[in-house]
């Protein structure tokens, strides 16, 4: 009886002490590779230090910042002039505020424009322009009076088509190029000719 506990006894010392070996030699392996990462980090961290690593970072910052400040810039030059849209409005003023029906027959008087066309510019020019459309006459020029571009910003044509390919579904990029209507009229005739050719 007494042979077979210290065999046992034995046995169990030989699967346990490899056991025990390998688990300490994973954990002294991890405990490495832990001090060495945490070494190569701290080494990184120094080199930025480095004067020529600074030299890098700054200049990577200057033009960072460069491109900020300039998309900026480039935002306030073609966003709408809110100044530009006060003084329209100001000389403005003393017209009447026309309805969609009596718009729609000033438009008409002399060229036929379709009723969806001029009831899509009526709905739309106040949103580009910040101006009420019942005050605007079909012979009043975009640039020359209204200062059009100043008004809406210079993406305005862009949007127009977007819209018109939105509701009419008329795609009319292909002649976005020579899109340099003159007048309120030319644009509301424009409009008028690209609903026709669908």
């Amino acid at each position: 009886m007494m042979s077979s506990k210290k065999d046992s006894a034995k046995d169990s010392a030989k699967f346990s002490a490899p056991t025990l070996r390998s688990s300490s030699r994973s954990s002294s392996a991890l405990h490495s590779r832990e001090e060495q990462l945490s070494g190569n980090t701290k080494k990184n961290r120094r080199s930025w230090f480095k004067p020529k690593n600074w030299a890098t970072f700054l200049t990577v910052m200057w033009h960072r910042f460069k491109n900020l400040f300039l998309s900026l810039k480039n935002y306030d030059i073609l966003s709408p002039n809110l100044a530009m849209r006060r003084q329209v409005k100001q000389s403005l003023r003393h017209r009447p505020t026309l309805g969609l029906s009596e718009w729609f027959e000033s438009f008409c008087r002399s060229r036929p424009i379709a009723y969806p066309v001029v009831n899509f510019l009526y709905t739309r020019l106040e949103t580009y322009s910040g101006i009420e459309p019942g005050k605007l006459l079909p012979s009043d020029r975009l640039e020359e009076d209204l200062r059009w571009t100043d008004l809406c910003g210079f993406d305005w044509q862009i949007i127009l088509c977007d819209d018109f390919m939105q509701q009419f579904n008329v795609d009319m990029t292909r002649c976005i190029e020579d899109f340099s209507p003159k007048t309120l009229e030319d644009l509301g005739l424009l409009l008028h000719q690209q609903l026709k050719q669908r």
